[in-house]
């Protein structure tokens, strides 16, 4: 924590900066999920917005073997909000394809390892 830039310089430094999509990554959480009766079955990444929209942040998690996806959208204020929801709905369902390819492609790169193993 003590190497982290301060929070107002580092909100400055956004500011500045131009860009479409903003991916942060925890990777993977190493807690433990049973705390007596309470299970945690998934970890949502917080997102923070620096004001400048439009912004996209996809916040990325892993805990145990579950991938969370925590993302947040803030539309141009002079789009219509029905074309701003299909916006953001066609940009997290693009999101979840690229997602599920690459996960289908690391599992063929396995299963052929695998094979020529044998």
């Amino acid at each position: 924590m003590a190497n982290l830039p301060d929070t107002a310089a580092f909100a400055e430094i956004l500011k500045q900066l131009t860009f479409h999509l903003v991916v942060t990554n925890l990777g993977l959480i190493k807690i433990p999920q049973q705390y007596d009766k309470i299970r945690i079955e998934a970890l949502y990444a917080p997102a923070v917005l620096s004001g400048n929209a439009p912004e996209r942040v996809v916040g990325v998690s892993t805990l145990g073997d579950r991938i969370s996806l925590t993302i947040v959208f803030a539309p141009p204020t002079d789009v219509d909000r029905a074309q701003s929801d299909r916006a953001v709905t066609d940009f997290l369902s693009k999101g979840v394809k690229r997602l599920e390819d690459a996960v289908l492609a690391q599992s063929a790169i396995k299963n052929a390892q695998s094979s020529l193993n044998k």
